[in-house]
């Protein structure tokens, strides 16, 4: 059946009193964003209500209510769409949408954990805080379009400063007016400049042959391999240049104190 989705600047506490047998909280994002979904006149209702409050609320573009009770006639079927999947153990550690911690074993090659997944609220918050919990230096990568999970990584609150910085998006926005292409290839710079490997042969190649390797394409991802890598060593060659300048003023300005 067909719902909506409204976005709402308030914590999970405050949205409880809200939640009914029409009203589901559907993803937690932040200290102070949540999203709601249900049914559409009990979501619009809603929406006015918060809006005499003073409250700051968006209605989603969705068709559906995502992540609420409105999908639970449809949990037998994922169930047995997923039973009929082979399942596996993660290979690589990743963190579970529903409980906001890391995935086991167990819930990764059960069926009905998909299906609940689709039925309940995405812990995005919690997730974030068990991710940020390992104090690692890790870099955070939202691919696709726009930056709003790294907003949110950004601003929470077990996010530190030098962490932000290893915070990254594959997408501008819209107002950046920036080519795809350019922020793109910018954000590989980032990435090369953090210590990750690139594959820079590979990209440009966007419409890869068996038995055509494109290699005018692979020398022009070359050439600009070489020239964003040039661009970053110039870049940290005058910062080096820059420290060491500062340094030595340093130097110079303690022995002239011990002179006098």
């Amino acid at each position: 059946p067909e719902g909506s989705m409204l976005a709402v600047s308030a914590s999970r506490s405050d949205v409880e009193p809200w939640l009914s047998a029409e009203i589901s909280l559907a993803t937690h994002n932040g200290q102070m964003g949540c999203v709601l979904a249900g049914e559409t006149p009990a979501i619009d209702a809603l929406a006015v209500q918060l809006q005499q409050q003073g409250i700051a609320s968006r209605k989603l573009d969705t068709t559906h209510a995502f992540h609420s009770h409105m999908l639970r006639p449809l949990a037998e079927q994922v169930t047995a769409l997923a039973s009929e999947a082979t399942l596996a153990p993660p290979a690589t550690p990743c963190i579970s949408n529903t409980t906001g911690s890391w995935l086991t074993s167990a819930e990764a090659t059960d069926p009905a954990y998909w299906s609940h997944h689709m039925c309940n609220p995405v812990l995005l918050f919690d997730g974030l805080a068990t991710l940020l919990a390992t104090r690692q230096e890790q870099i955070l990568l939202e691919v696709g379009p726009g930056q709003a999970l790294g907003s949110f990584a950004k601003q929470h609150p077990g996010c530190t400063r030098e962490q932000s910085q290893r915070i990254l998006s594959t997408v501008g926005y819209s107002y950046q007016q920036l080519p795809a292409r350019r922020f793109l290839l910018e954000t590989v710079c980032k990435l090369w400049l953090l210590g990750c490997q690139p594959a820079w042969r590979n990209l440009h190649i966007t419409e890869p042959k068996p038995l055509d390797l494109n290699l005018a394409a692979a020398d022009e991802a070359a050439a600009l391999a070489a020239q964003i890598e040039a661009s970053a060593e110039s870049s940290s060659s005058a910062l080096a240049s820059q420290r060491q300048d500062r340094a030595a003023r340093r130097r110079q300005a303690q022995q002239r104190r011990k002179r006098h």
